[in-house]
Parts: C-alpha cells; sequence; structure tokens
C-alpha cells in the first residue's frame, strides 16, 4: 500500500473520530436526565417473571449465576469496588419490585449495598457451596437482587468467584 493512501485512510479515520465525539456530544445535551430515584411499570416479560416467582418465592429457578475459579491473591476490596460501581451506573441493579393494588412497579433506589460474602468450604467443595449459595432465593421487594460470593476452600488457596442476580433484572429476549 503506498503512503499516500495510508495518509487519506489515516486522514479520514481522524475525521471519523473528531465527528463520533462531536455528535456524541451534542446527543448527549439533548436527552434530559433520568432521576436516580423513581419507578416504573413492569414490562410483559418483568411480569411473567414475578407472577411466577410470587407463585413459588422459595424456589432458583430465576437466580442466574455465573462462576469461576480465581487463582492467586483476589483483592475483595476492589472487587467489591467494581461491582459497586457496576450497580451504581445501571438502575436495573438497584432495583426492588413491589405489587401496588392492581400493577406491579419497578422501584429505583439512589444506593445499593454491594458485598462479597466470603465464604468457606472444606477441601473440594468449593463447588457444593456455590451451589449452595446459588440456591438461596431472593426477595423481589428487597434489596439487592444482585449477590457476590467468594467460596475459598480452606487450605488448598483455591477460589471461586459466584455471582447470582435474579432473573428479573436481566432481559435474555
Amino acid at each position: 500500500m503506498s503512503d499516500s493512501t495510508s495518509d487519506d485512510r489515516a486522514e479520514r479515520l481522524r475525521e471519523a473520530i473528531r465527528f463520533k465525539k462531536a455528535s456524541a456530544s451534542v446527543r448527549r445535551e439533548g436527552f434530559p436526565a433520568r432521576p436516580t430515584e423513581a419507578s416504573a411499570c413492569l414490562d410483559e416479560l418483568q411480569r411473567g417473571i414475578w407472577l411466577a416467582h410470587t407463585m413459588d418465592p422459595g424456589s432458583p429457578a430465576y437466580n442466574l449465576v455465573s462462576a469461576c475459579r480465581v487463582r492467586g491473591e483476589l483483592d475483595s476490596e476492589a472487587v467489591e469496588g467494581a461491582f459497586g460501581a457496576i450497580v451504581a451506573r445501571h438502575r436495573l441493579l438497584r432495583s426492588t419490585f413491589i405489587a401496588d393494588g392492581s400493577e406491579v412497579l419497578q422501584v429505583i433506589h439512589t444506593e445499593a449495598p454491594v458485598e462479597l460474602a466470603r465464604v468457606q468450604s472444606e477441601p473440594g467443595g468449593a463447588v457444593e457451596a456455590a451451589v449452595a449459595a446459588a440456591k438461596r432465593p431472593f426477595e423481589l421487594e428487597t434489596l439487592p437482587l444482585i449477590r457476590l460470593h467468594l467460596v475459598e476452600e480452606i487450605g488448598t488457596g483455591e477460589q471461586m468467584l459466584v455471582l447470582v442476580l435474579h432473573h428479573i433484572l436481566s432481559d435474555e429476549r
């Protein structure tokens, strides 16, 4: 490829980046900020999940789980801080769901607790401990609807980070 062709491409790329930055700032100014604490009606999928949950509130059927093994030292304060920042950024993760007469409302809170719960297990028992943590049901009226666990196998140094959230917070359409 000739130098002039690559120079042209680089200039077009710089121009596209300048345009993107300029148009992004214009769009942000055009939209009013949403209130940090509010309520909203549920969409059809959320209503269905809420109804199923109320029919069997002790069931973990709507718990979504993600887990990964962690080797070496884990900075638990950094993990809590990172997940706290995610929850602070996303209104849905700070939500609870309540029945108000004939409708169900999503209540958006200004803050929601994020705590890394430490769980100890016997050697070889991390998966069982993670499953037990994942099976604990949520109460949709009470924060948090997202939980974070660090399962540590005693004496082995093996750890498993487990994230559990209620399906009502997730959109898997």
